[in-house]
């Protein structure tokens, strides 16, 4: 079973990492929107759509948006997700290019969301060569059509 494991909860999105049955080692970050659920004195705590459990993932062509508009691409579905359809993998490298779909990169990084001309403390984190590392992730699945995946 393939395991998606949450490690931080942030405004900024919910991080993660992506590992493939029988590796030791993650194979990649991961990036999903993190919607705010409203916590006592004004306080909030941030959760993805995609909750800790098990599902079944199934390969499909899907529309994801894109700078032009829609793309169509070939990947996988997280199914069984209560109220929810059309929770993908895909690239992405933003939270707000997340509606709950749960994107994939080679490493975290800041970059100046404030737009004061420095990375520092008070910036956002992003997810980098999204679609280098989805597409290594789509050949490492290749001739399958569904998988399970255990979210942590």
């Amino acid at each position: 079973m393939h395991i998606l494991h949450y490690e931080l909860y942030r405004k900024d999105g919910i991080y993660g990492k992506f590992q493939f049955a029988g590796d030791t080692q993650p194979f990649c970050d991961t990036l999903s929107h993190a919607y705010a659920i409203p916590g006592p004195s004004n306080t909030y705590t941030y959760q993805p759509i995609v909750k800790a459990g098990t599902y079944e993932c199934r390969r499909g062509i899907h529309h994801i948006h894109a700078k032009d508009g829609l793309e169509e691409i070939e990947t996988f579905e997280i199914l069984g997700i209560p109220d929810h359809s059309g929770l993908l993998f895909h690239p992405l490298n933003y939270q707000m290019q997340s509606e709950g779909c749960t994107g994939l990169g080679a490493s975290r990084v800041r970059y100046d969301s404030n737009q004061d001309g420095k990375i520092d403390a008070l910036d956002d984190e992003m997810i980098t060569r999204s679609r280098a590392t989805f597409a290594a992730w789509m050949q490492r699945l290749q001739g399958i059509d569904s998988f399970m995946l255990q979210v942590l």
